[in-house]
């Protein structure tokens, strides 16, 4: 009778466990939610700049900032903030056109609609007479090899001055508003023609690597600069008319150029850049003579339109 009444006890105990187990489980079933996946209906703006503020609308997303993640293309930006509707960033430097796309948690991205990255567009003038110079490249005549000339009415490209033989060209553009990080996408420096060449010339051009300061007359102040690695071959067109600003006049692309000097572990937004021209080949013949800041600057008298026809720098970037 003992042993009877043991088993049906242990059974009794056994079928309340069971009962137990499976409410537990199916409570816990019909608790759990299941938070449905984040979706992008719309941005504020479907193109812009490095830089640009955009507003990514759609559901779902997570009311902690920092849980959720935008990428424009395979580009991660910054979430400033936002709501489980909305999401506020700004489209990050090196951004290529494609779809934006957000990631909520651990959860897989979605994607959404495509936006298009416009290039930002610098165009910087020098503005000091110091900022461009020519030197002796070697001894001629009387001059000395590396002296310098700040206040010439021109500069020599490839043509032999008949004071100082022929020279590096230094161009140095102030206040470049460039952030470190940024993909550069085309640059080149464009000059104004003050006579007429049309024979071979060939210049390499080679930026600062990092700024050392304004043109001096100190002897050697272009050639004795820490160069880029990067460099540039330009074969100078034919300058057909006096004035002229136009393709014939811009340099070969400096894009590697510039992306070294930007990349270097000391630059810093708005700083300067220097860039060094010296003779490759055409030596001997009438060579291309540009404007200087000093003919066209403050010396001038035209403190209005101060070296506007001097050598301008036109970087993009995104």
């Amino acid at each position: 009778m003992k042993n009877k009444l043991f088993i049906n006890s242990s059974l009794a105990i056994m079928l309340v466990c069971v009962a137990f187990t499976v409410a537990v489980v199916g409570c816990s079933d019909d608790d759990e939610k299941v938070t449905p996946p984040a979706t992008i209906t719309s941005l504020s703006i479907t193109e812009g700049a490095a830089g640009t503020a955009v507003t990514i609308v759609g559901a779902n997303f997570s009311a902690v900032t920092a849980e959720n993640k935008v990428f424009f293309g395979d580009i991660e930006a910054v979430v400033t903030g936002g709501t489980t509707t909305s999401l506020i960033t700004k489209v990050p430097l090196g951004a290529s056109s494609g779809p934006v796309s957000v990631q909520v948690g651990m959860a897989a991205k979605v994607v959404g609609p495509v936006f298009t990255i416009k290039e930002n567009l610098l165009t910087i003038h020098l503005k000091h007479v110091n900022d461009d110079a020519e030197e002796a490249e070697v001894e001629y005549n009387s001059t000395p090899a590396g002296f310098m000339e700040l206040t010439s009415s021109d500069l020599e490209l490839c043509d032999i001055d008949s004071d100082f033989g022929y020279q590096y060209i230094g161009t140095r553009f102030r206040t470049v508003n460039i952030p470190k990080g940024a993909v550069v996408t085309k640059a080149y420096i464009q000059f104004t023609a003050d006579d007429t060449g049309s024979d071979p010339c060939k210049m390499r051009i080679y930026g600062e690597a990092k700024d050392t300061g304004e043109f001096t007359d100190t002897p050697f102040s272009i050639s004795s600069r820490t160069k880029t690695s990067a460099n540039a071959l330009w074969d100078i067109p034919a300058w057909t008319a006096i004035d002229e600003r136009d393709e014939a006049q811009q340099t070969a692309d400096l894009t590697e150029v510039v992306q070294e000097i930007i990349d270097h572990a000391d630059w810093t937004e708005g700083g300067n850049m220097t860039f060094i021209l010296s003779i490759e080949e055409g030596k001997g013949g009438d060579g291309r003579e540009a404007e200087t800041w000093s003919s066209e600057g403050d010396e001038a008298g035209d403190d209005v339109n101060a070296g506007e026809e001097s050598a301008s720098l036109i970087i993009e970037y995104k």
